[in-house]
């Protein structure tokens, strides 16, 4: 049987040569070692000047964003005023301030009041949103009954719910836990949950609202039977200004500007939860949201 004879690089022969000078072999190690030094260097001052150009740019981004919130803050604002005095202006007329008003003008009066609401309602978004970010949303945390917000919020939204001929449902355990945190932030989320399930629910349709806790977590989901949404639109639902597109999206009177879910987010983070959505195309949606009972 043959044995094979293991071959050794060109380095390794060399060194081993009987003739070969000593000193010429450590000069020529000591070579590769410099040359291999002075590539480090090069190559550790490329990494220093791309990090300091990787933070020169964050920083100019930083100071984009924070110029991009200002705008919309300020624009927002000077909106807000003559936007209120425009509604108030039509509500006057339609209380008959100045006189009588026509079927027929009231009628048309009805929809600017209509839109002007809506359009104060995306403002509102918009600077909520704004607030979210920069960190200056007034937060008000006190002990409360979640059972209870969650009981009020469906039996706000009971009306629309019944104009639509949609089943509004409510699935809370018979305990009544209490939990640190800003009512009114949360009472915002379970709005704009519903309100989203409601807009795309056909007639007919069911949202079962529920409620669940353990010992450290409260959770509420809200579940609708409309058109769901792709695997793809779900990894973005809770991006700013994202709006999907579905079947049901064209029957929508009043779109938004695709900051409902965002501000969700936002808020539930602010109360170191988290929040997700669960769907799948023609299954409908289920939205949910955990806390700590405690929240910081």
């Amino acid at each position: 049987m043959r044995i094979p004879v293991q071959k050794k690089n060109n380095a390794a022969r060399d060194r081993a040569r009987p003739d070969q000078n000593p000193e010429e072999e450590i000069a020529h190690l000591r070579k590769e070692l410099g040359d291999m030094e002075w590539a480090c260097r090069k190559t550790n001052d490329g990494i220093k000047i791309l990090y300091k150009d990787l933070e020169w740019k964050n920083e100019e981004l930083k100071k984009l964003d924070k110029l991009r919130s200002k705008f919309v803050s300020t624009v927002s604002h000077e909106l807000r005023t003559p936007l209120a005095i425009i509604i108030q202006a039509i509500e006057n007329l339609l209380a008959g301030a100045f006189g009588p008003v026509p079927e027929k003008q009231r009628l048309w009066l009805d929809r600017i009041n209509e839109n002007a609401e809506h359009l104060s309602g995306l403002l509102a978004e918009i600077l909520d949103l704004s607030k979210l970010e920069n960190g200056k949303e007034e937060r008000k945390l006190e002990r409360f009954d979640m059972s209870d917000l969650v009981r009020h919020c469906v039996d706000n939204m009971q009306p629309l719910a019944q104009k639509k001929n949609i089943s509004l449902l409510l699935e809370i355990p018979p305990a009544s836990p209490t939990v640190w945190a800003s009512s009114r932030q949360l009472f915002q989320v379970m709005t704009n949950l519903m309100g989203n399930a409601l807009k795309f629910s056909p007639a007919g349709g069911k949202i079962t609202v529920a409620f669940e806790e353990d010992k450290s977590t409260v959770r509420v989901s809200v579940t609708d039977t409309g058109p769901g949404i792709s695997a793809e639109d779900l990894k973005k639902i809770f991006d700013p200004f994202v709006q999907v597109e579905n079947d049901s999206s064209e029957n929508v009177s009043t779109k938004g500007i695709g900051l409902g879910l965002t501000i969700c987010r936002e808020i539930v983070h602010l109360h170191k939860g988290r929040i997700w959505a669960e769907s799948e195309p023609g299954h409908g949606s289920r939205f949910v949201f955990e806390i700590p009972r405690e929240s910081q």
